[in-house]
């Protein structure tokens, strides 16, 4: 039975009337069975919609009064009264980060101007190791000062307290019974043990997630490897577009791996029964991580570690191949003579700093097209073909009764229209161009630059996105960016190992 925390629960009677009560009427409810709860099939979702005069005003003062990277306190705190802490918390983090972002990209800048070179500079890459565990350690504090300023410190510690637990279970809680509360004269939901969880998490969880992530590491492996082996020894017909063959395939498969991985995650952490929904983000976050990872970084770690040291290597592999093939011998559209792995371009230093470019740059425009201007225009397209532009205006003080209904019910449908915000999304892309950054960027100093500037239109855009594109977010209270800060503290580890390896390898 579904438990909203302060809200009031719905139930559909055996005459199919609604019925309403509040909390605790809502556990004593679950012993009636002519009562069906909310999930069964009666409301597909709750969503508040959101204040349009709270939405012009953020909006004017984000795009029209803050040109510079500097957001006030009191635009985050606005963030914070209208959606919640926990978007609050990510838009806090993010303001941070790009602040923190402006050393790093002047040092970057400087190195290759000042010293001339913008790879591999032992100045650079010195400066990137202090940084990154500087930058945690500040937001660490940061975070600290919201939370108190917000009066949500230590609010997630009382998760482990089982009496103030039941009034903030996840909605989706599958509770093991009910049972009477002497000291509150009610009845409370009665928890599953913690060893049923762990048992499902360890023969089930883990090797679904460990299984799914080695076989896109073998896809992401042999993409790889033949985009290589294509681009340097093909030389028959439509070579050109033969060679971007592996890079079309990965195009299309990544994201209908990702996307089917994603539903597999959420039926995963769900089918754990996690009592809370801090606790839930926190396991969706981390198997999230380890998908979003191998997709972002682990091609260009092969690459790096693996295609350009062992370049001689690799090419007596495809000679030993080609030759103890017969067929191959036959086919003249690979040439292994006269074409040297240098003279191709395809396994140099070089190469693996413009995959580095394409990543940063083409991924991060991408992203921004994708999640903000493709649903800007799916949205117009439909209040137009539907012509629902005049019934999304304002209500003006002569209409009728009837058109006043007529234009909040439009209103409403296009609303619920809107995707769900999911706010995990967003930590994902900072996550992942914080790996960029600290792993890579040893490799091309002017990525720091790039990011900066990526990230002063994602503030506005990921703003537009949360008032324009999606519907208004659940309101959570929590006291920072949750595991994500553990995950920017791995990433900051990561860096300090793969920097000093990049720096001796190639320099």
């Amino acid at each position: 039975m579904p438990a909203y925390q302060g809200g009031v629960g719905l139930a559909v009677g055996p005459d199919g009337q609604g019925v309403a009560f509040d909390a605790q009427s809502a556990l004593e409810a679950c012993l009636d069975p002519s009562l069906a709860p909310v999930g069964f099939g009666h409301v597909r979702c709750v969503i508040a919609m959101h204040d349009p005069d709270a939405v012009n005003g953020m909006l004017r003062t984000w795009f029209m009064e803050r040109h510079g990277l500097l957001l006030h306190s009191d635009d985050i705190t606005q963030l914070r009264n209208e959606y919640g802490e926990n978007v609050a918390f990510y838009f806090a983090f993010l303001h941070f980060y790009t602040l923190a972002l402006v050393p790093l990209a002047i040092v970057g800048v400087l190195c290759p101007i000042i010293l001339g070179r913008a790879a591999y500079s032992y100045v650079y890459s010195a400066f990137l190791l202090a940084w990154a565990p500087v930058t945690i350690a500040l937001w660490q504090g940061q975070s600290r000062r919201w939370a108190e300023a917000w009066g949500t410190r230590r609010v997630q510690s009382i998760d482990g307290d089982a009496e103030r637990m039941a009034t903030q279970l996840r909605p989706l809680y599958r509770p093991a019974g009910f049972r009477c509360h002497d000291d509150h004269d009610g009845i409370v939901p009665v928890f599953e043990p913690g060893w049923k969880r762990a048992i499902y998490s360890l023969f089930v969880t883990a090797p679904v997630v460990l299984g799914s992530a080695g076989v896109l590491m073998v896809l992401i492996w042999g993409l790889t490897i033949s985009e290589v082996i294509l681009g340097t020894y093909y030389t028959g017909p439509l070579a050109s577009v033969v060679t971007l063959l592996p890079t079309a395939a990965y195009s299309l498969a990544i994201p209908m791996i990702t996307q089917h991985y994603r539903k597999i995650a959420f039926q995963l952490t769900d089918r754990e029964n996690i009592r809370t929904d801090s606790e839930f983000e926190n396991a969706m976050t981390r198997k999230i991580f380890v998908f979003s990872a191998l997709v972002s970084w682990l091609g260009l770690s092969v690459f790096g570690f693996l295609v350009v040291p062992f370049s001689d290597r690799l090419h007596d592999i495809v000679s030993a191949t080609f030759h103890a093939i017969p067929l191959m011998g036959s086919v003249k559209i690979f040439s292994l003579s006269g074409r040297a792995l240098e003279a191709a371009g395809g396994l140099s230093p070089a190469q693996l700093q413009s995959r580095l470019v394409a990543l940063v740059v083409t991924g991060q425009v991408i992203d921004a097209f994708s999640e903000l201007l493709m649903p800007l225009m799916i949205a117009y397209l439909d209040r137009w073909r539907q012509g629902g532009f005049a019934a999304m205006k304002d209500e003006c003080p002569a209409a009728s009764k009837d058109e006043i209904e007529k234009r909040y019910v439009a209103r409403l449908r296009h609303e619920l229209a809107k995707p769900p915000y999911i706010i995990y999304q967003d930590y994902a892309e900072m996550a992942v161009q914080f790996g960029y950054l600290t792993m890579f960027s040893s490799i091309w100093s002017w990525a720091p630059l790039i990011c900066l500037i990526n990230n002063w239109f994602e503030m506005r855009s990921d703003l537009l996105k949360i008032t324009k594109t999606a519907r208004r977010p659940v309101p959570a209270r929590v006291e920072g960016i949750g595991a994500w800060a553990s995950i920017f503290v791995l990433l900051g580890w990561a860096g300090s190992i793969m920097t000093p390896a990049f720096v001796s390898l190639y320099r």
